[in-house]
């Protein structure tokens, strides 16, 4: 008989049932993959609002494992003579009522997985048929992690690898500026203002400039926020902890590595391990490589300083040599005061005073008394284990910073700061006094033109001699 094939959608004018349709119609058209049945495929809506052709749709085995498209020339066509603005317009004259962000937000549903960009663009076209929107919302995609945690990578894998602009991420916020690191970015998709589509629409023809549209695509997807914080939630699920969604910062990486890593920096997921370990491996390599990065430097300042002045810390540990370039670079943020106030462990702090000092810089006697009040006995044995360190590293091709004035500096602070000391740390300071006197007697004479103290000089009365006996 011409029964309504079971799989076929009807269109009904209840709000509600129209609305369940369109659920599982979406789930089931647009994750699948379309491969040709028995005879041709052609796909319609009837006078009456239903859906032909419907029943011949059969789904991919699993997405991991669809090709990145499966339409070939035939299915292509047929796909064609299903009419998407005919479908969008029926749906609109039965219920025109219809709320499609809502709509929008039906791929959030079981067993939706997004096989292909083609499978994108019919979302986006039937979108912008129904709404006049440009383009998909990025709303119904980022800003909270879907309950199909699957679907949700799947669609953001498609639309972010798409050198065309499909779904709305540019007119996302809150959003990085990138004015510092790429010049005037102000405009979106083939140079049209950012959230409207260029020359033929979102889906226009690529021209002669595609390379240049296809990186400004990527980067003002990329400095939207929401989409970063959404990714790196995924990244924390069950589902998208296996390594599918933060496959996904593969993209930024390679096309617009800056943006990801201002981004990242401006992202609210503070906590995030994965957000943590992008940054780490990605800022050190800007704030070790000015003058080009310095515009990247400055922003990442403003967004976060702590990702900085950890990675200034990591590249000293790796080379204390860097100390200087660290230097120039921290003269040139304004950010001194805030390094070292920051920065741990204390041994970074001390080296990079005792550097800021010899440049004129800092009073490094003041700055020192300042984080011994502050800070007590931690930064005292911090000092000593640095002048330790100092005095046995202080070769000619050692590559360490050592100065013999800050030495002295260094000796009369902890020298008045002995009332504050418990008994091993002041015999720890007496020993280390004595053996720099040995390497360099020079020290005794520089302490003593400081004026160490009592007239005895750094080394008179730092031990007080062994604690009182008990009771």
């Amino acid at each position: 008989a011409n029964s309504t094939p079971s799989s076929s959608f009807a269109i009904s004018g209840s709000r509600d049932e129209t609305e369940t349709s369109l659920r599982s119609m979406l789930v089931d058209l647009f994750s699948h993959t379309l491969v040709q049945s028995k005879g041709s495929l052609s796909l319609g809506v009837n006078p009456d609002g239903s859906m032909t052709g419907a029943d011949k749709l059969q789904p991919a085995s699993s997405f991991d494992d669809a090709p990145t498209s499966t339409l070939d020339d035939t299915t292509d066509s047929a796909v064609r003579d299903w009419d998407i603005e005919k479908f969008v317009d029926a749906v609109k004259k039965r219920n025109p009522s219809l709320d499609w962000m809502q709509v929008a937000s039906f791929m959030d549903a079981e067993g939706f997985v997004l096989a292909d960009v083609r499978g994108l663009e019919r979302i986006a076209r039937a979108y912008t048929r129904a709404t006049g929107a440009p383009k998909f919302p990025a709303e119904a995609l980022i800003g909270r992690t879907w309950n199909n945690v699957r679907g949700q990578v799947s669609f953001l894998a498609i639309a972010l690898a798409s050198p065309r602009s499909f779904v709305s991420f540019d007119t996302a916020t809150p959003r990085v500026s990138l004015t510092t690191i790429s010049g005037n970015l102000e405009s979106g998709f083939d140079g049209s203002k950012s959230g409207a589509p260029g020359p033929g629409g979102a889906f226009g023809a690529d021209g002669p400039g595609a390379k240049s549209s296809a990186t400004k695509v990527h980067e003002m997807n990329w400095s939207a926020i929401p989409l970063v914080d959404t990714i790196l939630s995924l990244a924390e699920t069950p589902e998208g902890s296996i390594g599918s969604a933060q496959k996904l910062f593969e993209i930024p990486l390679r096309y617009c590595p800056e943006v990801l890593v201002l981004s990242l920096a401006a992202s609210m997921m503070k906590r995030s391990a994965l957000r943590k370990n992008l940054l780490a491996a990605l800022v050190p390599s800007y704030v070790g490589s000015q003058p080009n990065s310095l515009g990247v430097v400055r922003s990442l300042w403003k967004l976060d300083m702590t990702v900085v002045i950890d990675s200034m810390v990591e590249l000293w540990l790796l080379d204390q040599g860097n100390l200087p370039r660290l230097l120039d670079l921290i003269h040139e943020l304004k950010a001194l005061p805030d390094v070292l106030s920051w920065a741990r462990p204390f041994e970074f702090s001390i080296d990079l005073a005792v550097l800021a000092s010899r440049r004129e810089y800092l009073n490094l006697e003041k700055w020192i008394n300042g984080c011994i009040v502050e800070h007590g006995a931690p930064f005292v044995e911090a000092c000593i284990m640095y002048l330790s360190k100092k005095t046995e590293s202080s070769t000619p091709d050692s590559g360490m910073l050592f100065s013999l004035e800050a030495t002295a500096v260094i000796f009369k602070c902890l020298h008045t700061s002995v009332g504050i000391m418990p008994y091993e740390l002041v015999e720890k300071l007496k020993k280390l006094y004595a053996s720099c006197i040995r390497a360099n007697p020079r020290l005794a004479i520089e302490n003593a033109g400081m004026g160490g103290g009592g007239g005895g000089g750094v080394g008179s009365g730092m031990a007080p001699g062994p604690p009182p006996a008990a009771g």
